[in-house]
């Protein structure tokens, strides 16, 4: 077969290196990690949002004053740090309690 009547899609040994993985080409396949670091935002996103929603009755239930739980100018990591201090649980135990409080 001629050049011109090759079909658009190249088959057989080589065709994808040959075509599809040129160096200057950037990969449409995702990276594991960067799936890791999206998933890590998103869980802390949501934590946020409902630590938003419990915070009150989380302050009730351990006796903590606002100060304490106050989501200020800092990260929500730094809030779950200064709870940590408060309650004595780990970080991870924290994570795990708001995630799955129940109003």
């Amino acid at each position: 077969m001629s050049k011109k009547n090759s079909p658009k899609h190249s088959v057989g040994k080589g065709a994808q290196s040959e075509h599809h993985n040129e160096p200057d080409e950037k990969s449409y396949v995702k990276h594991p990690d960067d799936d890791n670091e999206e998933k890590e935002k998103d869980d802390e996103d949501y934590l946020k949002q409902k630590w938003e929603q419990v915070a009150s009755d989380f302050n009730k239930h351990y006796g903590l004053s606002v100060d304490a739980s106050e989501i200020k100018d800092e990260s929500f990591s730094d809030t779950l740090k200064r709870l940590e201090n408060k309650t004595g649980k780990s970080r991870a135990d924290l994570k795990d309690e708001i995630q799955h409080w129940k109003k």
